[in-house]
């Protein structure tokens, strides 16, 4: 998790995208469940789970501050890395500044069952190390367990209005229980079903019933619909957004028999700029210092949402967070 400014601008406007700041260490970790139920048994304790989240905030603002890309590939995988080292290799071009440290406070953990594939779900809220200031916000740290150690995964900033804790559903073993990702008898749509949705609505498209089952408050969509709009004047905007099934995914069951989802969707934006206008972007140093005519810019999303049961009061699907940056480009 890292915290360099993107803008990406046609002329003097454009839509500015900012990652989240950097994580730090905790200063507590909540209890999660030592003993399971029979044969099943957490994939770890609460001891480990603290040491893991630990582990991981002391070494991501190491190398946040370095930059360091081999640091940061023996902590983070999936999207989060993907993200993260090109931040980095930007950055040392750029000569760009990070944040400051942070520390994460009100941790609490969820847990797989020990078996071939293992999970740790960490909630928790950011806290500057200087100031002291807390954030209501939640962020949600997903780490899998690879075989030379564990790794974050995911790193969802909860969405401003998403300060509360999602309810997951726990076994008798203290373990949350992981659903296929075509799961879809009591839902209202299958994970793996929700991610192409979500990456239909992202485009703007579809029909206003397709969109109507999004909730309206829903700060990644707001954004690019701005991004568009703010551009258009600047140049005809195309975007492609697709599910990055290249990484890893992860369905939990919610308490209220719906589930919480982690996905990844890769957008692919191309700008054709309008006679007697220009483009730009601020994030990476493949691109940033030049006018452009002509530009693509691919970027990664990471999202954690909530798909609710068939027979919910409130049937629309609620993003709950997200973490995303761009990855790479070309323009002339």
């Amino acid at each position: 998790m890292v915290a360099f400014t993107a803008v990406l601008s046609g002329c003097s406007a454009g839509e500015p995208a900012a990652p989240p700041s950097p994580a730090a260490s905790p200063s507590s970790a909540a209890a999660s469940p030592d003993q399971g139920a029979g044969s099943v048994q957490p994939a770890v304790t609460a001891e480990e789970a603290g040491s893991l989240l630990a582990r991981y905030v002391r070494l991501n603002n190491k190398a946040n501050k370095t930059l360091d890309v081999g640091l940061l590939r023996s902590y983070e995988g999936g999207a989060s890395f993907a993200i993260d080292s090109a931040d980095y290799v930007s950055a040392r071009e750029l000569k760009a500044k990070s944040g400051g440290a942070f520390t994460y406070v009100d941790p609490v953990f969820h847990v797989s069952a020990k078996g071939s594939k293992e999970w740790v779900l960490a909630t928790v809220r950011q806290q500057a190390v200087k100031g002291g200031k807390k954030s209501d916000r939640l962020t949600y740290l997903l780490f899998s367990k690879a075989p030379d150690g564990w790794r974050q995964i995911y790193a969802p900033d909860g969405a401003t209005r998403a300060t509360a804790r999602p309810k997951i559903d726990v076994t008798a073993a203290g373990t949350f229980e992981e659903l296929p990702l075509t799961a879809s008898t009591g839902l209202m749509a299958s994970p793996g079903n929700f991610a192409k949705l979500y990456a239909r609505q992202l485009t703007g498209k579809g029909t206003p019933e397709a969109k109507a089952r999004f909730a309206v408050d829903d700060d990644l969509v707001n954004q690019a619909a701005t991004n568009r709009r703010n551009m258009n004047r600047y140049a005809r905007v195309t975007e492609k957004v697709r599910p990055a099934t290249e990484y890893p995914s992860l369905a939990l069951r919610a308490a209220d028999g719906g589930a919480l989802v982690f996905t990844t969707l890769a957008r692919t934006s191309r700008y054709d700029v309008r006679p007697g206008n220009y483009v730009y972007n601020e994030q990476l140093a493949s691109l940033t210092g030049r006018q452009h005519r002509f530009m693509i810019v691919n970027d990664l999303i990471e999202v954690v949402a909530h798909i609710p049961p068939k027979n919910a009061r409130l049937r629309q699907f609620t993003v709950l967070g997200s973490y995303r940056g761009a990855v790479s480009g070309s323009g002339s």
